[in-house]
């Protein structure tokens, strides 16, 4: 049984606690916001914990401040964070031990899925360096399994597949064991009204 909830943070204690019977949940909550705001959230993260059990939180689509990251560890959430895009299909999550919970690290890529980090020339760059992370399936077919490309933008599609690896528009560091570690990203888009 799973669900996705997504609400504005003042009503977040409401709708948690409509929250019953479940495995896992999502819940858009913007990263910061339950520090940044106080007691009221805070509370409401302890009700989520204490009354419906969670022990889990997987995180995404933004880094959460390593911060927040020990509040809810301390609170005996433990902690996900995952990489991915609607664009690629997959995703790349630390969940494996030893894991890095508060360093805004997301994971190694697991094949099929090849991961690289590049400069402004999508020439690789050396461990520790920031970089646009790219992606790619591993084999023959570097699109396999991945999005047929952009609605009525060819241009678009080809340009985020240079080179055969597609250009995510996130600014990563890999360490020498292949940790992928978020920075930023290249440019944020916000869609309205689903344009």
């Amino acid at each position: 049984c799973a669900f996705h909830v997504a609400f504005p943070v003042q009503s977040f204690e409401e709708t948690a606690m409509k929250i019953t019977k479940v495995q896992t949940a999502f819940v858009e909550v913007p990263a910061d916001e339950p520090l940044a705001n106080g007691p009221q959230e805070k509370g409401a993260v302890r009700k989520l914990i204490g009354v419906h059990r969670a022990r889990i939180l997987v995180t995404g689509a933004a880094p959460i401040s390593p911060d927040l990251v020990r509040w809810y560890m301390a609170l005996g959430l433990d902690m996900v964070e995952v990489w991915g895009m609607t664009e690629t299909g997959r995703l790349i999550a630390d969940h494996l031990e030893p894991r890095q919970r508060d360093t805004r690290a997301f994971g190694r890529p697991r094949l099929p899925l090849q991961a690289r980090v590049v400069d402004e020339q999508d020439q690789p760059v050396p461990s520790g360096t920031p970089g646009e992370l790219v992606v790619r399936a591993e084999d023959d077919t570097p699109r396999r399994c991945f999005f047929a490309g952009y609605l009525d933008d060819k241009d678009a599609t080809e340009s985020a597949w240079r080179g055969n690896w597609f250009h995510t528009g996130d600014v990563v560091v890999a360490d020498k064991t292949g940790m992928l570690y978020f920075v930023d990203r290249k440019k944020d888009i916000i869609r309205r009204s689903g344009e």
